[in-house]
């Protein structure tokens, strides 16, 4: 049994024709179809088993490793904020800094509870995914 499998995604770039020498564009893509289109058409075998879920919490580790947030790994508003502010410095290539940091800040706000410490750990993990989706640190 593998700990992982393939997931068939449609939406991404390739090379156009002959970037490679012998290689086309229709020679990067391993299937036409979604998933969901397959199922749909009747397209696979009935004895195919497969299971589904959602990945959530896929940067926990960065709030885990943070030993500044020791021994109670809570993260408050004004941490969430310190962060999106780095954030923006870090990864900003505009001159409007404020409004890319209200943006981020409004996008990864929980509101149906803003200021629930579990929800805004919650979204500072999120927001780690996002700005660190390659899972080094």
């Amino acid at each position: 049994m593998f700990a992982w499998g393939p997931v068939l995604d449609l939406n991404f770039t390739v090379p156009a024709d002959h970037w490679h020498d012998g290689w086309y564009q229709k020679d990067w893509y391993f299937t036409n179809y979604t998933t969901e289109e397959y199922i749909r058409m009747g397209s696979f075998s009935r004895d195919l088993a497969y299971m589904t879920g959602v990945t959530t919490q896929e940067a926990a580790y960065i709030v885990a490793n943070n030993a500044s947030l020791k021994p109670y790994y809570i993260i408050d508003s004004v941490a969430f904020d310190q962060k999106v502010k780095e954030l923006v410095l870090q990864y900003n290539y505009t001159l409007n800094t404020q409004g890319v940091y209200q943006a981020i800040k409004y996008i990864y706000t929980y509101w149906p509870d803003p200021t629930n410490v579990t929800f805004i750990r919650e979204q500072y993990i999120n927001v780690s995914v996002v700005t660190n989706p390659s899972g080094v640190v």
